[in-house]
């Protein structure tokens, strides 16, 4: 989804997840960010993106809508399995990756707070 106008990324990030699952994410921390055009490399096809690692409470709330026949839920290499060949290469394997280690990484304390405080500052 995308951010709309006077809305912070992360108000984006709960209302896309409300509107395409049906669910409230808690929001644990930034995997990264990403620049990119939808079509021609011209200003106005010019979008910025924030990737963010979230947990929800409850997986058998997640409601599929008319955009989706269904989901799934994988492991770190499981989802590398899906992708396929090459797959720790790929933009995705890269950002699976990244999620896994921090996710390992990071302590319940500060995951704990970057879900209180979020990370928008202002």
């Amino acid at each position: 989804g995308r951010v709309d106008q006077g809305e912070g990324f992360q108000d984006a990030l709960h209302r896309e997840v409300r509107e395409e699952l049906g669910v409230s994410v808690q929001v644990d921390f930034i995997l990264g960010t990403t620049h990119f055009h939808r079509g021609a490399p011209v200003p106005e096809n010019e979008l910025l993106g924030v990737v963010y690692h979230c947990s929800l409470d409850d997986i058998e709330a997640v409601e599929t809508g008319p955009e989706h026949q269904s989901y799934r839920w994988a492991s770190y290499g499981e989802a590398l399995a899906l992708l396929g060949t090459g797959a720790s290469e790929s933009w995705l394997g890269r950002v699976l990756a990244r999620a896994e280690a921090l996710r390992m990484g990071l302590s319940p304390t500060v995951v704990a707070r970057n879900r209180s405080d979020g990370f928008e500052l202002g």
